[in-house]
């Protein structure tokens, strides 16, 4: 096992600590899945040089101070194992069971092949995750705690990538958590897009009278469809 940096392991006694409310032998699970992660992204850093475990760990931490069961909290330290490091997903279930494996399949991605463009695993990707969403409630609720953390993170975002998860995030994320019954979570995810949305603008030099618009008009597009998704209008 690799030695944790001073951040990650601050992160990791935060993960614990806030599995209290899970019995003696999911907890114990929960620090096995970690230790499968840790193996999983030894060595593995992103784009600024941070432990790639990290952002899993918070994932995993929120979906814990929401009191999820130990199969969520697990999904959230392995979610993007599959996606990013060479473990296999099949390993994921034979070690962790069947639910784990199953979440985290739904939200992992269907690579591109020497048969498959890289268009054509996007839209089957798209689709799994569509069934997932049917069959599972809780890969929602992965989702919902993966984009939490990535928009509190904007910083480890590309520039030109912050608009378009925030405007993601309105669509797809903040509507999964109503859906799933957090209407709270749904407000910090819109005003963190919201929060990333007016940055951007005024960084451009749009004036912030047109900033101030624009964030009404994504207000007034979420509300839509809310109402659509609600009622079918």
């Amino acid at each position: 096992m690799t030695r944790l940096s001073s951040n990650a392991e601050h992160m990791y006694q935060t993960l614990i600590s806030t599995t209290a409310h899970l019995p003696d032998d999911q907890q114990h699970i929960v620090r096995r899945a970690h230790a499968f992660a840790e193996r999983a992204y030894e060595g593995r850093t992103d784009r600024f040089g941070a432990p790639m475990i990290a952002h899993p760990l918070r994932t995993a931490t929120i979906l814990a101070q929401l009191e999820y069961g130990s199969s969520l909290i697990i999904a959230g330290l392995l979610h993007a194992v599959p996606n990013t490091t060479n473990a296999r997903l099949h390993a994921i279930a034979s070690t962790f069971g069947y639910d784990v494996g199953a979440i985290v399949d739904g939200v992992s991605d269907i690579k591109p092949t020497a048969r498959l463009t890289d268009e054509e695993a996007r839209i089957k990707t798209n689709e799994k995750l569509g069934q997932a969403l049917i069959n599972d409630q809780r890969v929602a609720v992965l989702r919902v705690a993966d984009m939490l953390d990535t928009l509190r993170h904007p910083h480890l975002l590309l520039p030109q990538d912050r608009n378009a998860v925030a405007e993601q995030a309105l669509r797809v994320e903040s509507r999964l958590a109503r859906a799933i019954g957090r209407p709270d979570i749904a407000l910090k995810i819109e005003s963190l897009c919201y929060d990333i949305l007016g940055v951007t603008f005024c960084a451009s030099g749009v004036t912030t009278a047109e900033a101030e618009g624009k964030l009404e008009q994504a207000r007034r597009d979420i509300y839509n469809s809310i109402v659509q998704a609600a009622f079918g209008l």
